[in-house]
């Protein structure tokens, strides 16, 4: 079943979710990922088992009607999320925290901890959420029902990767992969797209889309039209473009808010959520963009944290001062946050 699912789990077994077929009595999948009906099977032949040969995007609750005995579970790069808490004797389950919350008889208070992590920017922890006792199931890891404590398992397996010269058609080759995937089965996909690398990779694998952009006449600063224009002439796509002049980020954010019952992870929805109503009216099934971007081709600090490890101060001050936006002679103040 793909979608927002909603559970209660208590001594009569599973309540508020519609049965998928065999053991399984809810899975929420997406399409063209997992069938229910294998997931069902696997599980019932091999129990927790099975979950490392289940592929794709997945959040899951195995439930074994005969054992009266079940599972949460998430695939391993969290694409899909699973929330959960307690009320008296029952697990209340969802994919949505805002589906959650509807079960509850009252929502609960903030997680203080979680509250402080948000204000300093250091995002909330992992398996938290900003209301106390509603946790998130983290990615590659299920909850045995019946079980506080969540258990890993998957974790990524160490291996050789490409060396430097085979890492750029590596890259080419699997983000092709990638778009090929996302486009399976669309038939009207578009890309939305900025000025960026990200999206115009997406935008140029993806093979002359329709594409959907926000542009900022009155703010050259942070207006990337020619970008888009540069990008979209070279990959042959149509391109349908949205001013914005007076957009207000607040109002955006407190609409999602209001609807999702958390704040955004990002301010940008003042632009995202327009274009993408654009597109929906204008017959688009599936819209690919950028997002990830950051974390793919952007610098990570961690290897800096690596060579101090290894005791070679020296390649951690060479890594840091050559950071991008560093420039040629960066401030003593920046090189030592770095």
């Amino acid at each position: 079943m793909s979608g927002v699912f909603a559970a209660r789990i208590g001594a009569g077994g599973v309540t508020g979710a519609p049965a998928a077929g065999g053991t399984a009595r809810m899975l929420c999948l997406a399409d063209g990922d997992v069938p229910e009906r294998t997931a069902a099977l696997a599980f019932e032949r091999d129990g927790e088992r099975a979950l490392p040969a289940l592929g794709g995007r997945f959040a899951l609750l195995l439930w074994d009607r005969a054992r009266a005995a079940g599972v949460l579970a998430r695939d391993p790069l969290g694409h899909r999320s699973v929330f959960y808490t307690r009320a008296g004797a029952d697990l209340l389950v969802a994919s949505e925290l805002r589906a959650l919350l509807e079960l509850l008889p009252s929502t609960p208070g903030p997680d203080e901890v979680s509250v402080a992590h948000w204000l300093a920017g250091t995002g909330v922890p992992v398996g938290r959420t900003l209301y106390a006792g509603v946790r998130r199931l983290p990615p590659g890891s299920l909850l045995r029902v019946g079980e506080d404590e969540p258990q890993r398992w998957w974790s990524p397996a160490p291996g050789e990767g490409p060396s430097e010269a085979q890492a750029p058609e590596f890259l080419r080759t699997a983000m092709a992969s990638a778009v090929e995937r996302a486009l399976a089965g669309a038939e009207r996909p578009a890309v939305l797209l900025s000025g960026g690398f990200d999206s115009g990779s997406i935008a140029a694998l993806a093979g002359a889309p329709a594409t959907y952009s926000g542009v900022f006449p009155d703010h050259p600063g942070v207006d990337e039209s020619a970008a888009i224009a540069a990008t979209t002439a070279h990959v042959g796509a149509h391109g349908s473009e949205r001013r914005f002049e007076d957009a207000s980020a607040l109002a955006a954010c407190a609409e999602f808010l209001l609807e999702h019952h958390v704040p955004p992870a990002s301010p940008n929805g003042f632009v995202w959520r327009p274009l993408i109503r654009g597109a929906a009216a204008d017959g688009i099934t599936r819209m690919l963009d950028g997002e990830g971007g950051d974390e793919l081709f952007g610098c990570a600090p961690f290897l800096i944290a690596d060579a101090l490890r290894a005791g070679r101060p020296d390649r951690a001050l060479a890594l840091a001062r050559s950071l991008p936006g560093m420039g040629p002679r960066p401030r003593r103040s920046w090189v030592a946050q770095a």
